[in-house]
């Protein structure tokens, strides 16, 4: 078996991944790579251009990383007796500025570094965190297995509840009759 074959699969699974993203933020299916050869070629044609990110860019980052998250939408939802406001205000403002920073950091890893500082990203050692989340997953699902943390539909229900919070849907879901999520 030559390392060629080895990375193969890898490779596919890993750029058909990147294409449903893609395709789930919105992307055109046109511009999307349909294989690891295409993507490769336009990372190579892109890395030849150094482009330079546009205003909407820098402005897309910045929101992402001051309004991309809503923590305290996810902590009134997920702690099990109401939490008070100014208690979830002071929480905010002292995690506020670590997850911004987790956020720019951990997003340097997929961005050259002339971009990422183009783009208002800074890289600091927190760019590790990538490295400790695939064993903190596979931990986490071994407790998970375990029924530590509940029945499978149990444990569903409160990461899509989470999720939602997370991303301001928890309203919109507490009015549709369809979800899976319940307001709650």
């Amino acid at each position: 078996m030559t390392s060629a074959s080895t990375t193969a699969a890898p490779n596919a699974r890993r750029s058909h991944l990147w294409r449903w993203i893609g395709w789930v933020v919105g992307v055109d299916d046109d511009l999307l790579p349909v294989s690891h050869a295409e993507a490769a070629d336009l990372f190579r044609v892109a890395a030849e251009f150094e482009l330079e990110p546009d205003d909407s860019s820098k402005v897309l980052i910045k929101a992402l990383l001051h309004e991309g998250y809503d923590l305290p939408g996810v902590v009134q939802g997920a702690a099990p007796i109401p939490v008070p406001a100014v208690l979830v205000s002071a929480l905010d403002v002292v995690t506020g500025p670590i997850l911004r920073s987790s956020f720019s950091a951990i997003s340097t890893r997929w961005v050259e570094r002339p971009v990422a500082r183009r783009m208002g990203l800074r890289r600091s050692p927190l760019h590790h965190l990538v490295d400790v989340a695939r064993p903190a997953i596979r931990l986490r699902e071994i407790i998970r297995a375990t029924g530590l943390l509940g029945s499978e539909s149990v444990v569903i229900e409160r990461e899509l509840r989470t999720v939602r919070r997370g991303v301001g849907m928890n309203r919109a879901a507490a009015h549709d009759p369809h979800s899976v999520i319940h307001a709650g």
